[in-house]
Protein backbone atom coordinates (compact mmCIF):
# COMPACT_ATOMS: atom_id res chain seq x y z
CA UNK A 1 0.00 0.00 0.00
CA UNK A 2 1.57 3.25 -1.10
CA UNK A 3 0.69 6.37 0.80
CA UNK A 4 1.48 9.80 -0.53
CA UNK A 5 2.06 12.75 1.76
CA UNK A 6 -0.35 15.62 1.93
CA UNK A 7 0.63 18.74 0.06
CA UNK A 8 2.45 20.93 2.54
CA UNK A 9 2.65 24.63 1.74
CA UNK A 10 2.98 24.11 -2.02
CA UNK A 11 5.94 21.72 -1.90
CA UNK A 12 6.16 18.80 -4.30
CA UNK A 13 7.00 16.28 -1.59
CA UNK A 14 7.48 13.37 -3.99
CA UNK A 15 10.70 15.01 -5.21
CA UNK A 16 11.95 16.58 -1.99
CA UNK A 17 13.98 15.75 1.05
CA UNK A 18 11.60 16.33 3.92
CA UNK A 19 12.42 18.19 7.12
CA UNK A 20 11.48 16.52 10.39
CA UNK A 21 8.61 18.97 10.90
CA UNK A 22 7.14 18.01 7.52
CA UNK A 23 7.39 14.30 8.35
CA UNK A 24 5.89 14.88 11.78
CA UNK A 25 2.98 16.76 10.18
CA UNK A 26 2.53 13.95 7.60
CA UNK A 27 2.46 11.30 10.36
CA UNK A 28 0.36 13.49 12.70
CA UNK A 29 2.88 13.33 15.54
CA UNK A 30 5.36 15.61 17.23
CA UNK A 31 8.90 16.30 16.09
CA UNK A 32 10.03 15.18 19.56
CA UNK A 33 8.66 11.70 18.79
CA UNK A 34 10.75 11.54 15.59
CA UNK A 35 13.80 12.76 17.51
CA UNK A 36 13.29 10.07 20.14
CA UNK A 37 12.93 7.39 17.50
CA UNK A 38 16.19 8.51 15.82
CA UNK A 39 17.98 8.35 19.16
CA UNK A 40 16.73 4.78 19.71
CA UNK A 41 17.26 3.66 16.09
CA UNK A 42 13.52 3.39 15.45
CA UNK A 43 11.25 5.14 12.96
CA UNK A 44 11.90 5.92 9.31
CA UNK A 45 15.44 5.91 7.94
CA UNK A 46 16.86 9.40 7.58
CA UNK A 47 19.67 11.28 5.89
CA UNK A 48 22.15 13.39 7.82
CA UNK A 49 23.35 16.41 5.83
CA UNK A 50 25.82 18.16 8.07
CA UNK A 51 23.74 19.01 11.12
CA UNK A 52 20.46 18.75 9.22
CA UNK A 53 18.21 15.68 9.30
CA UNK A 54 16.14 14.91 6.21
CA UNK A 55 13.81 12.10 5.20
CA UNK A 56 13.00 10.80 1.73
CA UNK A 57 9.39 10.09 0.84
CA UNK A 58 10.43 6.52 -0.05
CA UNK A 59 11.96 5.88 3.39
CA UNK A 60 8.88 7.20 5.21
CA UNK A 61 6.54 5.17 3.01
CA UNK A 62 8.67 2.03 3.54
CA UNK A 63 8.56 2.57 7.31
CA UNK A 64 4.78 3.08 7.26
CA UNK A 65 4.36 -0.14 5.27
CA UNK A 66 6.61 -2.04 7.71
CA UNK A 67 4.34 -1.10 10.62
CA UNK A 68 1.38 -3.20 9.43
CA UNK A 69 0.21 -5.75 12.00
CA UNK A 70 -2.65 -8.23 12.07
CA UNK A 71 -3.11 -8.02 15.85
CA UNK A 72 -1.88 -6.06 18.83
CA UNK A 73 0.20 -9.05 19.92
CA UNK A 74 1.96 -9.41 16.53
CA UNK A 75 5.73 -9.44 16.87
CA UNK A 76 7.51 -6.35 15.58
CA UNK A 77 9.94 -7.44 12.80
CA UNK A 78 12.43 -4.78 13.95
CA UNK A 79 13.10 -5.18 17.68
CA UNK A 80 12.87 -1.99 19.68
CA UNK A 81 16.01 -0.87 21.48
Amino acid sequence: MSMTPKKIEGLNLAQSLLKEGEVAQWLSMSTRTLQGWRLKGEGPEFEKLGRSVRYTVASVEAWINSQSRSSTSAVNPRPLC
